[in-house]
Formats: structure tokens, sequence, C-alpha cells
């Protein structure tokens, strides 16, 4: 016997995933990109490659950015946290 799961996703559902998305979430997903869903380059010279190249350094600066503002937002939110335990 085969069974199967279908999940079908409701605009709602992508709502709440752009309302629920973190810095910190982000740059997981980034770091989760394996090499076979990014276009190899090998310094070949040719446009595209320099292009694949321009494309794997954008996503890494990407990375290093949401590395530091999920800093910022564990930051906020513990401060968020700190006043509401002073009440």
């Amino acid at each position: 016997m085969k069974e199967y799961v279908v999940r079908e996703y409701e605009q709602s559902d992508y709502d709440k995933a752009r309302e629920e998305m973190t810095f910190e979430k982000a740059n997981e997903v980034l770091g989760q990109i394996g090499r076979g869903y990014l276009p190899d380059y090998n310094y070949t010279g040719s446009e595209d490659d320099y292009d694949h190249f321009i494309l794997h350094l954008a996503i890494r600066k990407a990375q290093e950015a949401c590395k530091e503002m999920a800093k910022d937002e564990k930051q906020l939110e513990d401060m968020g946290n700190n006043s509401l335990d002073e009440r």
C-alpha cells in the first residue's frame, strides 16, 4: 500500500510566513541553499561564469547581513522582555 500526503498552502500561510520571517530564520534558509540550486562558477572568465560568481557573493553577503540583523533582533527582543519584567 502506498500512502501520500498532499500539503496545500493558502494565502494566509504565505502571509504568516512573511510576517514571521526573522533575520535569524532568513540566515538559516540561505545557509540551506545547496550547491545544486545555484549555478556553479569555475573562474572561466565567461560572462555567465562571472554572473554566477557574483550571485554566490551576494548570497554570502546576505547571510552575513542577516546574521548581524539577527543579533540586533535578539537584543531588541531581550530589551522588550526586560522592560516587561520590570512592570
